[in-house]
Order: C-alpha cells, then sequence, then structure tokens
C-alpha cells in the first residue's frame, strides 16, 4: 500500500505515513475509528442523572417521611400519656377514697396520710398507711427500705399524736401501683411527702 500523498510505501495497518505525516485512509482504520467513536458515544449516553431523578431516592424520601411522621405521633401520644399520667387532683375533689376506688384510681391524688409509729419492719420497701380512713400499702419511687425514707426518718416525739402507739399525719401523693398478692391492700406509690 502506497500513501495517497507523498507516493511511498506504507504498511496498512499504519494510520499515518511516517515519511511525510499524511492520515492512512483503509478498511481497518475506518472500523477502528467508528468503534472508537461507538465506545465514545456509549461512554456520553452513560452520563449519570441527577439523583431526583433517581426512583430509589423517591422511595428513601417516602421511608423516611413514614418514620418521621410514626415519630412525632408516637412521642405526641406519650407526651399526653405523660401529661394524663402527672395530672394531680384532690381527694376530696373526685369523691373520696371509695369513689376513687371505683373509678380504678385512674388519677394521682393529693390526700392526707396517717402513718403509725414507732415504725416496725423498716428493712421492707413499703408501709401500711390509712389514707382518708382506708388502710393502704405505699412504696417509694425508688423502692428504698423504709429505713431510708427520709420523711419518716425525720420524725421526733414532738410530732408524733397519742400514745402508743401514735401518729403523724402527712399530706401526700399517691399513684396506684395495683394489687399487692399477698393480701387485699391496693399498692401505691407516695411522693412529695410533708407534714400536714
Amino acid at each position: 500500500m502506497f500513501c495517497e500523498k507523498c507516493g511511498k510505501e506504507v504498511d496498512e495497518k499504519w494510520r499515518m505515513c511516517p515519511h511525510c505525516g499524511a492520515q492512512i485512509n483503509n478498511s481497518n482504520n475506518t472500523e477502528e475509528t467508528v468503534m472508537i467513536s461507538a465506545k465514545n458515544g456509549e461512554k456520553k449516553n452513560k452520563v449519570k442523572k441527577p439523583i431526583f431523578k433517581r426512583v430509589w431516592f423517591w422511595i428513601l424520601i417516602v421511608i423516611c417521611g413514614i418514620f418521621i411522621v410514626s415519630v412525632i405521633g408516637g412521642s405526641g401520644e406519650e407526651a399526653t400519656k405523660a401529661e394524663k399520667k402527672q395530672e394531680v387532683v384532690d381527694l376530696d375533689d373526685i369523691g373520696g377514697f371509695e369513689q376513687w376506688e371505683e373509678n380504678g384510681f385512674k388519677e394521682k391524688v393529693r390526700t392526707i396520710v396517717t402513718v403509725y409509729f414507732p415504725l416496725e419492719n423498716v428493712e421492707r420497701n413499703n408501709y401500711a398507711v390509712l389514707a382518708d380512713g382506708e388502710s393502704v400499702v405505699v412504696l417509694q419511687e425508688n423502692e428504698a427500705p423504709i429505713s431510708e425514707w427520709e420523711w419518716l426518718q425525720n420524725v421526733d416525739d414532738t410530732d408524733i399524736i397519742g400514745n402508743d402507739p401514735g401518729y403523724v399525719l402527712y399530706e401526700a401523693t399517691l399513684e396506684y401501683l395495683g394489687q399487692k398478692e399477698t393480701d387485699k391492700f391496693p399498692v401505691f406509690i407516695i411522693s412529695d411527702v410533708e407534714k400536714y
């Protein structure tokens, strides 16, 4: 094969003439050029789509949206439950102990509690008291033994009314926990305790 420009002999596999630098036109070179062009075209066609045009992006957005709505809705319900749980009413305002019991002890109540002295079995975590004349059992939130209940340990002789056994009146908040298996007394958490 000869170069079209300078006429010197060239190999047909060459792309350009080594003598004059002219491009050598033959069928093999043309096919290679077409293949290179095709590859470049494919590369051009493989341009990435923007992320917001991808299906998985929108699926992810929907899943995140559902998750956020469920979290906000759940925390709102929990906050409402917590608010209801925190409501404290006066025992007299809901009709006294018997009415409170009939209603399932739903509210936290503020009431007068009678505690008898001397204290017995102070290593337990619960204590029997009178609330509005009814016998109930009380725990503290941390369920510490009675010997660690500050409001009971701070009692002195001047606080005790009556003789063997004497008693002290407190104003306290009671929140129902349930029924003790060992006896029939309802059990309450006692909090915000102060001498009456």
